[in-house]
C-alpha cells in the first residue's frame, strides 16, 4: 500500500506541476520529466536524512501548503463564475448532483483526500518509526485531533469545489479533480491567467513534494528493519549512506512506476479509494484502537463516535472510488 501511496506521490507532482506550467503559458516540461526531477529532489529528505524526525520541518510546510491551498480552493469556487461550467452543458443548467449522479462526486472525493495526503498531518509527522513507544503514544495522543481537522478542511473543499463543478463535474465534461473543474471546461483560447488557481497547484504540488518523505519513511523503515541494516543506517557518515543504499532502489521502483503508468487521471482514482482513505481515514484508526485495548487503556466515548464516523467515511470512500474508478479505466482501456 505504502509503494502506491508513494508511486501516485510522483505522479500527482508531476501532474499538479504541468497544470501550473499551462496557466503561466510554459512549454516543453512533461509529466514524466517533472516526476524524474522530483524524484531526484526527494533523495535529500529520503536518502541523505536517516529519519523522518529530520524532515520534520519540511513535512510540516507541506501541512502548511495543504492549509493554504484549501483555503484558495474554498475562496475560488465560491468565486468562480458559474459560466465557465453552463458552457460545458450545451445550453443546460447547473446545478448540484448528489442525488443525480453518484459517481461524480464520490470521484472528487477521493481526488481530495488523495490530492491533499492528509497522511502527513497524522502522528506520524510527530514521532520517530523506529521508537514503537513514541509512536503508540503520538496515536493515541494525536489522532482524534488530526481527524478532526482533516474531516473538516476535507469536507469544505470537496463540498466546495462539488457544489460549483455540479452536473458538469459528474458528467466528465469537467475533470472530477476540484482544481481541475474549477478552470472549467477545456478550451484552446489563450485565457489570462487565473491567480488563484495558480496559487492553489502551486500550493498543493508543493504539499505533495514535501509530504512524500513521511510515507516513504514508514516503508523505509519497515525494509531496513526487516534486512537487519535498521541500526546501521542511523549512524552518521559513509557508513550510515552506505547502509541506507536499500532505500534508493524503494525509491527508484516508485519512481519507475509512476513514469511508465498510463491513464493518468483514471489511475489516480483507483489507487486514491484504496491508498488514500486506506492511509488517511482507515489503517491508523483501527492502529489507534488497537494500541490502546493492547495497552488497557480506556478510549473515550466521543473517540469511539468519532473513529466509527472516520471507518465508515473511509469504507465508503474506498468502494465507491474504486468502482467508479474501474469503471474509468475500462472505458479508457
Amino acid at each position: 500500500m505504502l509503494i502506491g501511496v508513494c508511486t501516485i506521490f510522483l505522479v500527482l507532482i508531476g501532474v499538479n506541476a504541468v497544470q501550473v506550467e499551462r496557466i503561466l503559458g510554459i512549454e516543453g516540461l512533461s509529466k514524466r520529466i517533472v516526476i524524474l526531477v522530483a524524484a531526484a529532489f526527494e533523495l535529500i529528505p529520503c536518502y541523505l536524512m536517516a529519519t523522518v524526525k529530520e524532515t520534520f520541518l519540511l513535512t510540516a510546510l507541506g501541512a502548511l501548503c495543504s492549509a493554504i491551498c484549501a483555503v484558495v480552493v474554498v475562496v475560488a469556487a465560491f468565486g468562480t463564475d458559474s459560466s465557465k461550467m453552463g458552457a460545458c452543458l450545451d445550453g443546460g443548467t447547473n446545478s448540484w448532483p448528489v442525488y443525480t449522479n453518484l459517481q461524480g462526486l464520490c470521484l472528487c472525493w477521493n481526488t481530495v483526500v488523495f490530492g491533499f495526503g492528509g497522511i502527513n498531518v497524522l502522528p506520524s509527522l510527530l514521532s520517530d518509526f523506529q521508537l514503537r513507544g513514541v509512536l503508540a503514544r503520538a496515536l493515541v495522543s494525536f489522532t482524534w485531533r488530526s481527524y478532526l481537522f482533516i474531516i473538516v478542511t476535507y469536507v469544505a473543499v470537496a463540498a466546495a469545489g462539488f457544489s460549483v463543478g455540479g452536473v458538469a463535474m459528474a458528467s466528465r465534461k469537467v475533470d472530477s479533480n476540484v482544481l481541475v473543474g474549477l478552470s472549467g471546461c477545456p478550451s484552446d483560447q489563450v485565457e489570462p491567467v487565473n491567480w488563484s488557481l495558480l496559487l492553489a497547484y502551486s500550493a498543493i504540488t508543493l504539499h505533495v513534494l514535501l509530504a512524500f518523505p513521511v510515507p516513504f519513511h514508514s516503508m523505509a523503515e519497515t525494509l531496513e528493519a526487516t534486512l537487519g541494516t535498521r541500526s546501521g543506517g542511523l549512524k552518521p557518515g559513509l557508513r550510515g549512506l552506505i547502509m541506507r543504499l536499500p532505500r534508493l532502489l524503494l525509491l527508484g521502483l516508485c519512481t519507475v512506476l509512476a513514469y511508465t503508468l498510463p491513464f493518468f487521471g483514471a489511475l489516480l482514482d483507483v489507487v486514491a479509494a484504496v491508498a488514500g482513505q486506506g492511509t488517511v481515514f482507515i489503517l491508523p484508526v483501527v492502529f489507534s484502537v488497537a494500541i490502546q485495548r493492547q495497552q488497557g487503556m480506556r478510549v473515550p466515548c466521543y473517540e469511539w463516535i468519532l473513529d466509527f464516523l472516520c471507518l465508515l467515511v473511509g469504507t465508503l470512500g474506498a468502494v465507491t472510488g474504486l468502482y467508479y474508478g474501474l469503471q474509468e479505466l475500462a472505458a479508457l482501456c
